[in-house]
């Protein structure tokens, strides 16, 4: 290969390094197993209903033809849905470290000193983490070989997805690349790459949708359909499965055309950042001046030499305010390094987060029914405040004690004279104390409504219960990956999963055993065990609020209709176990910090669990 053509080819020496580091890892085989998990999961879903219906259907031969048709259909809806789905969420958090793991150790500096390019590192980084991302799509194939012959679904549908798929994983990785050159904190890296997606795939679409849904014009609102099958990936996925004539022709390669342009220019962009900080890391003076050494060294060698020049006199720099320590440090720093550390990148997180926020309040407002007035329009913003909120609350908590040990800090945490008990809740505060202004936010909405009387008080206490209480337990699971785990990657993936477990799977698997075991019977008053799992929804209870503004009595799972004062009386209790579920497992990390973190249990410790100093002539250590 011509040394021009090399230089630009992705799979140099940086990708041969990290497929080889990656590759025995563990994390990339549990990653193989859950993905193969949840798809397992919703298929035995399907097949489960479709179980009860064929026993229940039409026998013969041409109704169990169709039957596995429709079968089929549905499997590869469920195949294609979630693919998308699952490359978006894992392809970021793939590469949320590639480029600031590097700078955090040290080594980029050392990296760019070598004849490598910043285009073959950043290339290198992000073919590499793809790697594992497309290794899981590939899982996904034996399902469309069942699906094609079992019939009902074309070759044009089935490659369709796969390449909407495998365009979405690269442009969400190269997003994460991004933001890792920019930074070095990965939540940071994290949460910028999902708010990024979630704004192009999911808000800018609401904002078209509910702008062209009150034109007059049928012909308005199907070219806003077209085009946003042309760019966003879920549309164009559920155009593709939606088995129309009209839809299956959707022009799915200005999709994956749209991914690829956008993941091209971020890489770019990447390798540009890249190549500006090894030339600031060129240009930057050392610090030591070798003019200095030349009049010793000419004096030492009997060298007439000049008077030295005199330094040019700086002005005075004003001290700084001294800040008292607390007795706990930890808790002391952490209550002082908000979200967001500089100044200005509050103020355009704030200004972000209001446009965003006005531009969703105009397009609602507009409409010939002015939905925001609308009492189900605010549990609707309940919904997406609280995916919002179990978002950050898992990544910000499964990355405080794991970026400690990325940065090196986490030794010299542990062998300062600090109890557990005194580091694990100087982190429960840190991780409060960054939703702080979300939080404030997302209360300032309800109760913007509320005055307006759209909503009622008792929902808006509902609401905000909701989300103190359930998102509690995700702190603590949080920062117990964290504390067990080395890597930042593999503590944000398995402490997002733990909500799709709870939320998704959980009562997939009431479904199933109520379709297999206990058949229709729940038809008929018999036992509901499929909404058994919906005890711990929050969905649940949030949907259900929408019934308060037209009666007094409200669904509980597998109960049926009951007042609203034993409706709330439930969510209390349900509520209330989470957080004492939470305190729980905060409680056993203190009682078993020592052995977690191979540190000797000393007698001040033993005394008085905290960082309180000895009584005079005690002694530190026994004996």
């Amino acid at each position: 290969m011509p040394a021009g053509l090399a230089s630009l080819s992705p799979f140099g020496p940086i990708f041969s390094k990290e497929l080889r580091t990656t590759a025995r890892r563990r994390r990339t085989y549990l990653l193989r197993l859950l993905f193969l998990g949840g798809l397992a999961a919703f298929l035995l879903l399907t097949w489960s209903i479709d179980y009860q219906q064929a026993r229940y259907g039409a026998q013969g031969v041409a109704a169990r033809t169709q039957r596995e048709a429709e079968l089929a259909w549905t499997f590869f809806i469920c195949v294609s849905m979630f693919a998308v789905v699952a490359m978006a969420l894992v392809a970021p958090v793939l590469t949320s470290t590639s480029i600031s793991s590097e700078r955090l150790q040290k080594t980029l500096p050392v990296l760019l000193m070598t004849p490598i390019t910043a285009w073959q590192i950043v290339s290198g980084k992000l073919s590499s983490r793809l790697l594992i991302a497309l290794m899981l799509l590939a899982l996904a194939l034996p399902v469309m070989a069942l699906v094609r012959l079992m019939g009902g679904v074309e070759l044009v549908p089935l490659f369709a997805v796969l390449a909407i798929s495998a365009s979405t994983a690269v442009m969400a990785a190269s997003v994460g690349l991004f933001f890792s050159t920019l930074m070095n904190r990965a939540y940071a890296v994290i949460l910028l790459s999902y708010a990024l997606l979630l704004i192009l795939y999911l808000f800018v679409p609401f904002i078209v949708m509910a702008n062209t849904a009150n034109d007059e014009d049928p012909a308005v609102g199907r070219r806003a359909v077209m085009f946003l099958g042309a760019t966003n990936p879920f549309m164009a996925t559920g155009m593709l499965v939606s088995n129309e004539p009209e839809a299956v022709r959707v022009q799915w390669w200005w999709c994956v055309a749209c991914n690829l342009g956008l993941a091209a220019m971020c890489v770019l962009c990447s390798a540009l950042l890249l190549r500006r900080y090894s030339r600031r890391e060129g240009l930057r003076p050392s610090a030591v001046n070798p003019e200095d050494y030349i009049p010793l060294a000419a004096a030492t060698a009997g060298v007439p030499t000049a008077a030295p020049a005199q330094a040019p006199k700086l002005p005075a720099r004003k001290p700084r305010p001294s800040r008292t320590v607390d007795d706990n440090p930890v808790l002391w720093r952490e209550v002082r390094r908000p979200l967001m550390p500089n100044r200005w990148q509050r103020w355009v997180g704030a200004i972000a987060c209001l446009l965003l926020v006005a531009i969703s309040y105009y397009s609602l407002a507009t409409g010939r029914r002015n939905e925001l007035l609308r009492y189900d329009t605010h549990i609707g913003f309940a919904f997406i405040f609280y995916g919002i909120a179990t978002l950050l609350v898992c990544v910000l908590s499964a990355t405080a004690i794991a970026q400690e040990k990325e940065t090196d800090t986490w030794a010299l945490l542990i062998t300062a004279p600090l109890a557990g008990r005194a580091i694990i809740l100087g982190k429960v505060a840190g991780v409060f104390r960054k939703l702080l202004w979300p939080a404030a936010l997302m209360a300032a909405h309800f109760s913007l409504f509320m005055v307006l009387r759209v909503i009622d008080i008792w929902a808006v206490l509902a609401v905000l219960w909701i989300l103190f209480s359930f998102n509690s337990l995700w702190i603590a699971t949080g920062l117990y990956l964290s504390l067990r785990l080395r890597k930042v990657t593999l503590a944000v993936i398995l402490n997002l999963l733990l909500p799709v477990l709870v939320y998704v799977f959980l009562p997939m698997f009431f479904v199933i055993i109520g379709e297999l075991f206990v058949g229709m019977s729940f038809r008929g008053g018999g036992p509901r065990v499929q909404e058994w799992g919906l005890w711990t929804e929050p969905f649940w209870y949030l949907g259900t609020l929408s019934q308060f503004e037209y009666r007094n009595s409200l669904d509980l799972p597998a109960v049926g209709r009951v007042g609203a004062d034993k409706w709330a009386a439930a969510l209390v209790l349900i509520g209330t176990a989470h957080v004492v579920a939470a305190a729980a497992i905060v409680w056993w990390m203190i009682r078993r910090f020592d052995p977690y973190v191979s540190r000797a249990q000393n007698l001040g410790e033993t005394r008085y669990r905290g960082f309180e100093p000895l009584p005079p002539g005690a002694s530190p250590t026994p004996g």
